[in-house]
């Protein structure tokens, strides 16, 4: 069954197929479907995220069985457990911030049996002491913050997307294709050059697609092999071969950063 947009929407094919009540064979039909059609991606999208916040809403009463049986369940833990790390961290940054403002309002004083003289030299000191910690773990706090920031946003940019994960290294429809580089889940640096090469068993040329893990286009050319391309910024991509205006090959490639950070 060939679906189009009219289809899709009219018998909410993106809907079962989330929940899994699609035939084999229309799986097949529709995943081939999302993989050059932007707008029913971002479809796609829209419902998988609204089905994982149903499910995990829904999972927290024994009373109701799980809406989306065909959802991974890693994908489900991997969002929770994020979620959780990021609130525990922010929880522990915000008690550490009502300990600094504290501090700072109400420094401890040491009463000793000075004279009046040593005593207020002695508490100016003191409280000097006490704005340089409040200071020294103020800057502390902002380093851990920074650092839990760009983690996070490092973790969103190596997330997988199912439907470009089921067609990797898929040859659809007997097209003939034989891909000699790169190889399957290869590694590279930013700004490191990447050649993609192919052989067909016609014309070599192709129109070669470049997408990061949101299935957004980064790149397209339509040439022959080999193609040289540099990706300058960390992350998960997906690439593709196509043959008019059909997807024959899919896979996918792993950017980390030249200077460290995204290792």
């Amino acid at each position: 069954m060939a679906f189009d947009h009219k289809d899709i929407d009219k018998n909410n094919i993106i809907e079962d197929y989330l929940l899994g009540n699609l035939s084999d064979e229309d799986e097949t039909e529709f995943e081939e479907h999302l993989l050059y059609c932007e707008s029913c991606r971002e479809k796609y999208r829209q419902q998988e995220k609204l089905l994982q916040t149903m499910e995990y809403s829904l999972s927290k009463s024994t009373e109701y069985p799980s809406i989306a049986p065909h959802m991974k369940k890693t994908t489900t833990w991997m969002m929770l457990s994020r979620v959780a790390a990021v609130i525990i961290i922010l929880s522990g940054l915000a008690f550490i911030f009502f300990q600094i403002a504290h501090r700072s309002v109400h420094p401890k004083t040491v009463h000793i049996p000075l004279p009046s003289e040593a005593k207020q030299d002695t508490d100016i000191a003191f409280i000097g002491e006490q704005a340089k910690t409040a200071e020294s773990d103020s800057r502390q706090i902002s380093k851990k913050h920074d650092s839990i920031g760009e983690t996070d946003m490092l973790a969103q940019v190596f997330e997988t997307m199912p439907v470009f994960e089921n067609a990797v290294h898929s040859v659809f429809r007997s097209s003939g294709v034989e891909v000699i580089n790169p190889a399957d889940s290869s590694v590279y640096l930013t700004g490191e050059a990447i050649v993609f090469n192919w052989r067909t068993d016609s014309k070599p040329e192709a129109i070669l697609v470049i997408r990061n893990n949101r299935g957004e286009v980064i790149a397209t050319e339509t040439a022959s092999p080999p193609v040289r391309y540099m990706l300058q910024n960390p992350g998960l991509y997906y690439w593709q071969l196509m043959l008019k205006d059909e997807s024959v090959f899919t896979g996918k490639l792993l950017i980390f950063s030249s200077s460290g950070k995204g290792e």
